[in-house]
C-alpha cells in the first residue's frame, strides 16, 4: 500500500524496509487470483507500524529530502521514538544545512546535533524529539 503520496509519486514501503517511490499513473489496482477486484482499507493505530531509527537521504535534492525527512519525523512522532538519526552525508553540505535549518523551525523537536564516533559523524543528524 501507498504511505505517502509526494506530487505525483506514491511512497512504498517495502518488506525488506526499503522505500520505494513509485508514479501514481504506474499502479493499477489489487486482484485476488480469481480476478475479481478487491478494495484495500488501511487503518492503523500508532502502535501497528514499524519506524526505523534512522532515515537515510543521501542523494536526494534539497526540496525532496526536506519532504522525505518531514513525513520520516512525523511517523516517528507517532510511534513515539525519543531519538532518530538523519543520514544526509558530508558532501557540499547542503543538505545538511537545509535539514538542520528545518528542524530549528520544528517545535516538536527537542535537540539535534551532528552525529558522533559509530553515528555517522558530520554526515548525520541526530535528532531528539519531544
Amino acid at each position: 500500500t501507498c504511505q505517502s503520496i509526494i506530487k505525483t509519486n506514491c511512497v512504498v514501503l517495502l518488506d525488506s524496509g526499503l522505500n520505494l517511490k513509485v508514479k501514481l499513473n504506474t499502479l493499477r489496482p489489487a486482484f485476488k487470483q480469481n480476478k475479481k477486484k478487491i478494495e484495500v482499507f488501511t487503518s492503523y493505530s500508532r502502535f501497528d507500524k514499524s519506524v526505523s531509527l534512522e532515515c537515510n537521504v543521501i542523494g536526494l535534492r534539497v526540496h525532496e529530502a526536506l519532504e522525505v525527512v518531514e513525513k520520516y519525523l512525523d511517523d516517528a512522532r507517532s510511534v513515539r521514538h525519543h531519538q532518530v538519526r538523519i543520514i544526509h552525508g558530508s558532501g557540499t553540505g547542503k543538505l545538511r544545512s537545509a535539514i538542520q535549518e528545518y528542524l530549528k523551525k520544528q517545535n516538536f523537536i527537542e535537540s539535534f546535533r551532528f552525529g558522533g564516533a559509530g553515528e555517522g559523524g558530520v554526515g548525520a543528524t541526530v535528532v531528539t524529539l519531544k
